[in-house]
């Protein structure tokens, strides 16, 4: 038999989802079902955030009622500061007043400590 009469394989690699696909999938029906709790949000971000889809990922970190240090730190922003009050703290006796330390000096015999 000569090699031109058999038939080529073809192989066809079919692409399979992985884990973090299905994941995802799996978490994207049960958010749009109306499951809102924060857990199934955040692994839903997650597992957006391992596929590379950071734009799906950070919305889905946003939809978070109350977020945590956690959500802060896969966003990437710092935890917002409360806003500063109308009036600048000022404290009780002003700075000038209070009594100033000697100087700490290289030679110890020559310090004013005694």
């Amino acid at each position: 038999m000569s090699n031109a009469a058999l038939p080529e394989a073809i192989l066809i690699a079919e692409a399979v989802p992985s884990a973090f696909e299905a994941a995802a999938g799996l978490l994207d029906q049960a958010v749009r079902a109306g499951r809102q709790e924060p857990e199934a949000l955040y692994l839903l971000a997650l597992a957006c955030k391992r596929q590379g889809m950071t734009a799906d990922a950070r919305a889905a970190f946003r939809k978070i009622a109350r977020p945590d240090a956690n959500v802060w730190l896969q966003l990437g922003i710092p935890r917002p500061r409360p806003t500063p009050p109308a009036a600048p703290w000022r404290c009780c006796r002003p700075c000038s007043a209070a009594p100033r330390a000697p100087r700490a000096t290289a030679n110890s015999s020559r310090s004013s400590w005694r």
